[in-house]
């Protein structure tokens, strides 16, 4: 996970009908290496695949009970949550109204898991799919053909399904057309929905869109290429581009539709309802080594996610120093340093043994400890 972080734009506050809860990611949020956001709140996975979570919690959909972790994939629906654990079983926690939470037995040898409105789908290894919970549309009941699948995405009350050869299969509500796909669309690698649109990323670095485009949420920006990565709200989309960068379109009441212009260096993005989120990571600025009293040299390092400087401090670290350019860690020597916390920076004592940096001949290098 390395110094991940979480960024997130667009609606801070949500109104769960008693109480306004707060949708930014808190602060000191760090190695993350997966989330899911869903309109009113969102989920994530530490490097141990243990579950945090915020935003509105009215049902305990926010914190899973009895500290719930070992997970390898979550995702987040309107008002509960699910949980998917490396042996391919699956468990839920949250609000139980339509029975969205309730995973029925035998539901096994899963791969990916998606929660919408108020239904839990889940996908096997099998390339079949099973659903549970509220089915108004049918959104919860995938259709004979659904075989063959990779990969499953679901909204409010409808569901996509991305089959391996890259074309795309929808059931559930479609009042918009949000269900089915634009005639000859092949070559996809990635779908994502929102409450009535749907997107799919090509091979090729395009994005498509159809059903619901009231506010513009499925008209893609002419000349958008190099996507890597798409993710849907509720009426606006996201396109996560290969140099990093995100680009927005849709309705853009809250901001959600636009995107922060110190926004860098994004590894994923999610979105859901009116909100956005993004795991980065930082750019470490190192400053040149200090000898220090009695032998040995300070590295002096900080953090900073898009132009916002931030400390960090690494619970364990490695340094290696070479005399060789370019660097090569096998040719150098691997020290352990002690590390503190000085004024916003992050100060790492380097013993002597790491080599002499003197006139430039020699590198340092740091990285976190496994």
């Amino acid at each position: 996970a390395g110094n991940t972080s979480l960024a997130g734009w667009g609606q801070d506050f949500h109104f769960n009908g008693s109480e306004n809860v707060n949708l930014v990611p808190p602060p000191t949020l760090r190695r993350i290496v997966a989330f899911s956001a869903g309109p009113g709140h969102t989920v994530a996975l530490d490097d141990t695949g243990r579950v945090i979570g915020w935003g509105d919690n009215q049902f305990g959909q926010a914190s899973p009970a009895n500290g719930l972790g070992g997970l390898k994939a979550v995702a987040a629906g309107g008002q509960h949550s699910v949980g998917l654990r490396p042996d391919g079983t699956v468990v839920a926690w949250g609000g139980n109204q339509f029975g969205q939470s309730s995973v029925p037995s035998g539901v096994d040898s899963i791969r990916a898991i998606a929660a919408g409105g108020n239904h839990s789908l889940a996908l096997r290894t099998n390339g079949t799919v099973l659903g549970w919970g509220g089915n108004e549309f049918g959104e919860a009941s995938p259709p004979g053909s659904a075989t063959n699948l990779v990969a499953i995405v679901t909204g409010e009350s409808h569901t996509l399904g991305l089959r391996a050869d890259g074309t795309v299969l929808g059931w559930g509500r479609n009042d918009f057309g949000q269900v089915v796909a634009p005639p000859g669309l092949t070559g996809v690698v990635a779908i994502a929905v929102g409450a009535s649109h749907s997107l799919g990323l090509k091979e090729d670095g395009t994005v498509a869109g159809w059903g619901d485009d009231q506010h513009g949420q499925a008209s893609v920006p002419e000349g958008l290429s190099n996507v890597i990565a798409i993710a849907a709200g509720r009426d606006h989309s996201m396109a996560l581009k290969r140099d990093t960068t995100v680009v927005g379109w849709g309705r853009n009441h809250f901001g959600q539709g636009e995107v922060p212009g110190n926004l860098s260096g994004v590894l994923a993005i999610g979105a859901g309802g009116d909100r956005n989120v993004a795991l980065r990571r930082p750019r470490w600025i190192f400053e040149p080594p200090q000898p220090l009293t009695g032998g040995g040299w300070l590295l002096e390092m900080r953090a900073e996610y898009g132009g916002a400087a931030e400390s960090y401090r690494l619970p364990r670290v490695s340094v290696w120093s070479s005399a060789l350019v370019p660097f090569d860690p096998a040719a150098g020597v691997r020290v352990s340093a002690p590390i503190a916390l000085v004024n916003g920076r992050l100060q790492i004592q380097v013993p002597a043994s790491a080599g002499d940096p003197e006139m430039g001949s020699r590198f340092f290098m740091v990285r976190e400890s496994p």
